[in-house]
């Protein structure tokens, strides 16, 4: 049985929603060559192991996640794999959720200040 649009959207989001895989991504996308237009910066999983400061099997672990719901690809070169961003549409999907991530943020900040004024405290900086 086919999985319905809305499965393969929440599959997606799932292999989106972890800090590593996120880190991975972004690190993919920092790739020399990337140009935001087309996936052609690659890196070798030799350089995304030290660069996010994990063990292999993690790495490996996420790297799966991620080629299995497509966001990444791997390239083998001798011994030497390499990743990169299948579409580069996923960015848009990270950069969205950073506006609604800091619009949240900003908003709890903001009734905060009002809580604090209301309750007559102020911060004072220093």
């Amino acid at each position: 049985m086919r999985r319905s649009l809305t499965d393969q959207q929440a599959a997606l989001l799932r292999a989106l929603g972890h800090p590593a895989r996120l880190r991975i991504i972004q690190f993919l996308a920092e790739g020399e060559g990337f140009t935001g237009k087309g996936c052609t910066g690659e890196r070798c999983v030799c350089e995304i192991i030290p660069a996010l400061g994990m063990e292999q099997s993690s790495v490996s672990k996420h790297l799966a996640i991620l080629r299995e719901r497509g966001v990444v690809e791997a390239r083998r070169e001798g011994t030497r794999i390499f990743y990169s961003l299948v579409d580069p549409r996923v960015l848009e999907i990270l950069r969205l959720s950073e506006e609604v991530t800091l619009g949240h943020l900003a908003r709890a900040e903001r009734l905060l200040a009002e809580a604090r004024t209301a309750a007559g405290t102020v911060d004072i900086p220093g």
